[in-house]
């Protein structure tokens, strides 16, 4: 059994170092739908550490603002995974792009869901703005734990997987010993880039918004300063952040992206302003360095 016997391909819309994403579409319904589909190789290890991504997935799936799978084909070869299509697409399009409010809104969502995974006691460690979506109702979920453990999983889950430079605290990127707060370190640096629109790879530490953009808040900056520490044992717990955006929001979240951003350089073609249709999904996995 392969995706293409169950679904009509239309077209793949990422990769990663552990599968790629297609957009497919229910025959019978005409239903879009994302289909993750390992390309992790068919031996037993492989397949065990896709059948726990889905088991993560399952897990956390019942949070508000964890991506959802709608149904796994763990016998197909090779196997895949169902989820909803994100036709809002990934953050790191709206990096620079959106206002204060909407940043700390999206930054309060994402800590809350950090916050409820650590407390059982799992990570996610590839927290940033491409595995941060927008459905087309505006919400925001977090996707991909292909990188995510669990003390579940952690006997049959590898320890010593990095995330994505710029945005993995140093001591997933030199192999040493972590915990929780390599996510706050992520987290800071995903909302270094929403704010300024750099990317943080390459940066001194800790980040400062306010060296790439003035305008930025000096309360905010502190924040995103006090996150991206190098050294764990500095760094705020999730939860403390967390309380500090629910008071700067004021419990009010703002009106998130439903779609996209518009191109500029499909206006200049003369396209009246549209919106340029990327066609990102729920669990697009950046590529790793």
């Amino acid at each position: 059994m392969r995706l293409e016997d169950l679904f009509e391909v239309v077209r793949e819309l990422g990769r990663g170092g552990c599968g790629r994403v297609w957009l497919v579409r229910d025959r019978a319904t005409g239903q879009e739908l994302a289909a993750k589909v390992s390309d992790l190789g068919p031996d037993p290890y492989n397949r065990r550490k896709f059948e726990l991504e889905v088991k993560q997935l399952f897990r956390y799936g019942r949070l508000r603002h964890v991506v959802k799978i709608v149904r796994p084909y763990l016998d197909a070869d090779p196997p895949f995974f169902l989820m909803p299509f994100a036709k809002g697409g990934t953050l790191t399009q709206w990096a620079g792009k959106l206002t204060p409010h909407q940043v700390l809104t999206l930054m309060r969502q994402l800590m809350e869901t950090l916050v409820q995974i650590h407390g059982e006691g799992g990570f996610h460690r590839d927290v940033k703005p491409d595995n941060m979506l927008l459905l087309g109702d505006g919400a925001a979920v977090l996707g991909d734990f292909g990188l995510g453990n669990s003390p579940q999983c952690t006997v049959h889950f590898t320890m010593h997987a990095a995330g994505t430079p710029g945005y993995a605290a140093p001591e997933l990127m030199a192999d040493w010993p972590y915990d929780a707060s390599c996510d706050v370190f992520s987290a800071g640096a995903t909302w270094f880039h929403l704010l300024t629109g750099q990317h943080p790879r390459g940066l001194a530490l800790p980040l400062n918004p306010r060296s790439v953009r003035g305008d930025v808040p000096e309360w905010t900056a502190s924040w995103v300063v006090a996150m991206t520490q190098p050294e764990r044992a500095q760094r705020l717990a999730a939860s403390r952040v967390l309380g500090a955006l629910t008071q700067a929001t004021g419990g009010k979240d703002a009106r998130l992206p439903a779609g996209q951003p518009v191109a500029p350089a499909a206006v200049a073609a003369g396209v009246g302003g549209g919106l340029l249709l990327l066609l990102l999904v729920i669990g697009l996995i950046a590529a790793s360095d």
